[in-house]
């Protein structure tokens, strides 16, 4: 049996919309708890697992609340990672 768990596609689109300011850190924030939730429950593949949890990571560093961060990010610097996470380059054949 195969179990679609949309939190992936709805990260995916909340981080699209962040990085075209219509998505708040927090609402990216909620997204990836939401997504390591369901695939927690659901058992996810490990590498979807991987990259949300990777995510939950940039995101912390960024946001830094308490200031526990030791390698805090600005949003800048969180933007072009978070751009890089879209970017697939083609393979030569």
């Amino acid at each position: 049996m195969t179990v679609e768990i949309i939190e992936f596609r709805k990260l995916l689109e909340a981080g699209r919309r962040y990085l075209a300011n219509t998505a708040t850190l927090a609402e990216l924030n909620g997204r990836v708890r939401a997504t390591l939730e369901a695939g927690h429950f659901w058992g996810a593949a490990a590498p979807l697992m991987e990259v949300a949890r990777d995510w939950e990571h940039m995101i912390n560093r960024t946001w830094n609340e308490m200031g526990e961060q030791p390698a805090p990010l600005t949003e800048v610097q969180f933007s072009e990672w978070l751009r890089q996470q879209f970017y697939f380059p083609a393979c030569d054949s």
